[in-house]
């Protein structure tokens, strides 16, 4: 009788275990799917915050280039006496300022385009090469409007448009900065986050093109042959 109590009592113990095993699994199961389910929805509202960064830099760009041309237009037409036209500087830093716009352009229309199909924010080593090889072509411009203001100073003197002139080193000057946003250190902060880490760090971040150069030349080397 009592070996016929001890057995039932054994095999009592083994379903509660079975049964208290079952549970554990379910809800061990259960939070897996929990924090699989937390972080599939954390990595998709940080695509989403990306892909929504990246367009608004795309859009902002493409909306700069488009509507330099006219203002530069109507400002030559409304106050003729800059001479706008007439600088060669003015042309030169104009063409160079709408060529780096035109590569911010670009640089952030295939990141986004590369996020949407590919769930990467990093841009094509070949779009990156180019824009690295452009980057000597920038300089040249560069030194070539200030060969142009020596110009238009010879020409002009003593009747400088110093009005005309005044602008067209202002455009010149943006020019210079937005050459370094792009291609060395991130000069633009126009949203909390960015700022936030600005005040934190106190020092200014390498841009995102910047970087992408560092990461072609770390995989040129890896693929390198010893």
């Amino acid at each position: 009788m009592s070996h016929f109590v001890w057995s039932a009592w054994i095999a009592r113990r083994r379903v509660s275990k079975h049964s208290y095993n079952q549970r554990l699994s379910r809800r061990t199961r259960h939070e897996e799917e929990n924090v699989n389910s937390g972080d599939k929805e954390a990595v998709v509202d940080l695509k989403r915050r990306i892909e929504k960064r990246l367009a608004y830099l795309y859009s902002g760009e493409l909306f700069s280039i488009i509507t330099f041309v006219p203002v530069g237009f109507i400002v030559n037409h409304q106050f003729p006496h800059l001479q706008l036209y007439g600088l060669y500087s003015f042309w030169i830093s104009f063409l160079l300022l709408e060529f780096l716009l035109l590569q911010g352009t670009v640089y952030w229309y295939v990141k986004l385009k590369r996020l949407r199909k590919e769930n990467n924010p990093l841009a094509p080593l070949k779009v990156i090469r180019q824009l690295h090889g452009l980057k000597m072509v920038n300089v040249v411009m560069i030194l070539a409007a200030m060969v142009a203001f020596a110009i238009d100073f010879i020409k002009w003197y003593p009747s400088l448009p110093l009005g005309g002139l005044i602008v067209t080193f202002f455009i010149y000057g943006f020019a210079i900065l937005e050459f370094i946003n792009y291609f060395y250190i991130q000069l633009s902060y126009d949203n909390v986050s960015d700022i936030k880490k600005l005040v934190r760090g106190r020092k200014l971040k390498v841009s995102s093109m910047n970087k992408e150069f560092k990461r072609m030349k770390k995989e040129a080397v890896q693929k390198a042959p010893i």
